[in-house]
């Protein structure tokens, strides 16, 4: 079995990285790309990502016969270092053949590209933003969602055979929205919001959001920044990141918690451009945006992820203002069917109970890896 690195900024060379999981998983109809197509590619080049402004990656692929079998990244996310006291190297986007020996070559890749960096840790999978990236262990059955990913069974043993250990688990469940969120909590809401403290703040179009991402932004990174996995990413990173979102955003899905004129819990609820994604291969050309068009306005199924209030503020009432909001939206605004809530931590039991409580019923599971080198 032989290693290739991709050489930075080679877009025909990347071709074998980008494809491999479409070819992997065309007989798997769960599956679905993990956004755009050309997105792939821009993650690769480092004269095209933010990321790359403070940190390194490479990217390599492995090859035997001639043929393309598994892939992987090694990520020195710096600022993420500099941030925890860490000494870690992320690995992320591995893909592979059911052999457990590919992993092993490419993670001990991974291994051997940390070790010249003085690294001593290896975290995964994660990608670039060092919050994103997982192996889905349960829930084969069910498909993939937007921006969440989908493997075939073999991914976690494989990883584990390599040396990975359990480092965080995260669920995801399927909530009917309209059906199921208890008429109690929506009194609770009420309630709140006829003490006058808090009020909630929707949007009727893109352009009116898009005056408010500026405050969103910082409601979104005082409200996560007590994660494991956070690290203050640039302003560029998090304007990339809300552009992917606004992107896909219906602005009737967001909603903000407000106390007087200060922004202290948000909900971004989402349409699932999954099944439009699986269907294009993530290609805007030369139709793919139209049908990715259509799944936006038209979906009844969509996604949470994004639910947070200020510390400050959690046990207040406004984490039940902000499920009554998912429950009107979807009765009185988006005619949304349901929706999957995306990876609440194992370790959060408190938003699980609360996930609970609305009717969530967990259907997968998904995990990260850590080991020390």
């Amino acid at each position: 079995m032989q290693i290739r690195r991709i050489p930075r900024g080679d877009r025909r060379a990347a071709q074998d990285f980008v494809d491999l999981p479409y070819r992997l998983n065309a007989d798997a109809p769960q599956w679905a790309p993990d956004g755009l197509y050309r997105e792939q590619y821009r993650r690769m080049d480092p004269s095209a990502h933010p990321f790359y402004a403070h940190s390194e990656a490479d990217f390599f692929v492995a090859e035997e016969g001639g043929r393309v079998v598994g892939r992987v990244a090694a990520i020195d996310n710096r600022r993420s270092n500099e941030h925890k006291d860490a000494n870690e190297v992320f690995f992320g986007y591995l893909e592979m053949e059911e052999d457990p020996a590919i992993a092993v070559r490419l993670l001990d890749t991974v291994k051997e590209w940390a070790d010249r960096r003085g690294l001593d840790t290896i975290s995964g999978p994660r990608g670039l933003l060092g919050f994103d990236g997982s192996v889905l262990v349960e829930g084969f059955e069910h498909d993939a969602v937007v921006a969440v990913p989908w493997n075939k069974p073999h991914y976690g043993p494989a990883i584990e055979a390599a040396g990975g250990e359990k480092d965080e688990d995260y669920l995801s469940g399927f909530i009917r929205v309209a059906d199921f969120i208890p008429d109690a909590i929506i009194s609770i809401a009420d309630k709140v919001m006829e003490k006058g403290n808090l009020s909630l703040r929707g949007f009727g179009s893109r352009r009116e959001l898009s005056k408010w991402v500026p405050r969103i932004k910082e409601a979104y990174l005082a409200s996560v920044a007590t994660l494991d996995s956070f690290y203050p990413p640039t302003d560029e990173e998090i304007d990339d990141l809300v552009d992917s979102v606004m992107a896909i955003a219906d602005p009737r899905g967001i909603k903000l918690v407000m106390a007087g004129d200060d922004i202290v819990g948000f909900l971004f609820c989402y349409p699932d451009m999954a099944p439009a994604l699986r269907d294009t291969g993530g290609r805007l050309l030369p139709m793919g945006w139209s049908r990715l068009l259509r799944e936006r306005s038209t979906t009844d199924h969509y996604c949470i992820n994004g639910l947070g209030m200020l510390p400050e503020y959690r046990g207040r009432g406004g984490n039940a203002v902000l499920y009554a909001a998912i429950a009107r939206t979807a009765r009185d605004e988006i005619d949304m069917y349901g929706a999957e809530v995306v990876q609440v931590a194992e370790h959060n039991p408190a938003s699980l109970r609360d996930m609970e409580k609305l009717g969530t019923v967990w259907r997968k599971r998904h995990r990260r890896y850590r080991w020390a080198l």
